[in-house]
């Protein structure tokens, strides 16, 4: 809201012309004929579409008090040579720690799988993945509580859906506007019921679903995602079967050669604290300890020779409390507080 009020003022101008704007804390409402409030909705919703918004947390020590300082000469820094608007959430992020990742990787390709105990329905990414039925009626269990979050408008946008293409079969995924959700957009993907007989289709189809989910998201440039544990609950797919198979979908999907997606975050998110457990116990087991994974196109690993495996060198120690490595690296110790300290930094923002 703030990027338009503040970056699009010749198209507020414009619109103004033809139809009344009110802002409200977090809306604008529009008001006048019909035919031009409509077309002022979606010159809108066509702005929205085009942005991306995004939280960094930082928790390193002196950051607080560095971000304050100098929040009016990085603002002004984006907004000039970038076109984005920055503002400080402190009051938000210390409200919201509960919503930190409880377990993070980064893949080889660079793209970052998290855990999260979070309400999907606020969760900060630019689309989130709604367990649906093939009807796309929100009745019932998560469908029902985004439904209620998002407004009326979201069944709707489902039910023309339906008339225009009839039911969805289990696997396939559909894309609508968030309503008054904070995200883009929601993927209503169909999970599979659960039959034990069946299970191989079962896991199969709950893959497919997932999978489906990615493919969407990426088509629609996003470049974060939030996924539930789709089929578990009242349809009744076993909680430690079902992450499973989303965990192997999500590894198939980033592994898959000369996979071409957008997206860069995929967050897995549930309220329940046996679901977030299970999870982080699944993620890690599938993926490994991969924090510290460098992206594909960095150069392999090199061989370790034998003279590498050798005991590293002494290092020539100043009267200053200064070490000098044999490569001419100074490192000096200092007893002050970090946020005092002085360093050298390089910072890329994307828009």
């Amino acid at each position: 809201m703030t990027f338009i009020l503040e970056e699009k003022k010749e198209i507020l101008k414009k619109i103004k012309k033809n139809v009344n704007v009110r802002k409200n804390q977090n809306s604008i409402s529009l008001s006048g004929p019909r035919v031009k409030v409509q077309e002022t909705e979606n010159v809108i919703k066509n702005i929205l579409h085009s942005l991306h918004s995004d939280t960094l947390r930082i928790e390193k020590p002196g950051a607080k008090k560095f971000c304050k300082v100098n929040e009016e000469v990085h603002a002004t820094t984006a907004r000039t040579n970038f076109h984005c608007v920055i503002r400080l959430e402190e009051t938000a992020v210390e409200s919201n720690l509960f919503c930190k990742s409880r377990f993070q990787i980064t893949l080889p390709n660079g793209l970052t799988l998290s855990v999260y105990k979070d309400d999907l329905c606020r969760h900060n990414v630019d689309v989130i993945v709604n367990a649906a039925n093939e009807d796309l009626k929100h009745i019932g269990g998560l469908a029902k509580a985004i439904l209620d979050a998002a407004g009326r408008k979201v069944q709707d946008d489902c039910d023309q859906i339906i008339r225009k293409d009839g039911k969805l079969s289990t696997g396939d995924s559909v894309i609508t506007d968030a309503g008054k959700l904070p995200c883009k957009q929601i993927i209503h993907t169909v999970g599979p019921r659960w039959d034990a007989n069946s299970r191989s289709t079962c896991e199969r189809l709950l893959r497919r679903a997932i999978t489906t989910s990615l493919q969407l998201a990426s088509e629609k440039s996003h470049s974060s995602i939030a996924i539930p544990a789709v089929s578990s609950g009242v349809i009744g797919f076993p909680l430690k079967i079902c992450v499973e198979n989303i965990v192997e979908a999500i590894r198939d999907y980033v592994e898959t050669p000369g996979q071409q997606s957008t997206l860069q975050r995929i967050h897995l998110v549930d309220m329940n604290d046996e679901t977030v457990k299970i999870f982080s116990e699944v993620t890690k087991a599938k993926f490994g300890n991969q924090t510290n994974a460098v992206p594909s196109t960095a150069m392999a690993p090199q061989p370790v020779t034998r003279a590498a495996q050798n005991p590293p060198e002494s290092v020539n120690r100043g009267n200053d409390n200064t070490v000098v490595t044999k490569e001419g690296l100074k490192i000096r110790l200092l007893q002050k507080n970090i946020e005092d300290c002085s360093v050298c930094r390089f910072t890329s923002i994307s828009c």
